[in-house]
């Protein structure tokens, strides 16, 4: 239920942000995983339109995001690059596929989507 909940409530916000919606397309097709450590791992899906979030713990992803939920809750803040500096966060598989402006970093960027 809570999933779901989450699922409604990011689809719900991407009407409300060109660049929510952009990242959405450029995810077309793709799967990230997010481990909560300690508690489950959600597999985001795109279709360009719309994200799927499911508690999936064995379909394989194009990329994997691991952390505490506090870490994971701390990408929302205004340094998200240094949780992942720390070691706090690990980012694995297809880092590459979202840096798509050329340069050698790892670049993490975080929409934030109020539903109204």
């Amino acid at each position: 239920m809570l999933i779901s909940t989450a699922e409604n409530l990011l689809n719900r916000g991407l009407p409300r942000s060109p660049r929510a919606r952009e990242l959405c397309a450029e995810l077309a097709g793709r799967r990230i995983a997010v481990e909560v450590r300690g508690f489950t791992r959600v597999l985001v899906e795109s279709d360009g339109v719309a994200l799927r979030l499911t508690s999936d713990a064995e379909t394989p992803a194009d990329a994997e995001i691991r952390g505490a939920p506090i870490s994971l809750l701390a990408l929302t803040g205004s340094s998200p690059e240094e949780v992942i500096q720390r070691g706090d966060v690990e980012i694995v598989g297809e880092v590459d596929a979202a840096d798509d402006d050329g340069d050698e970093g790892l670049e993490v960027e975080v929409e934030r989507i109020t539903p109204l």
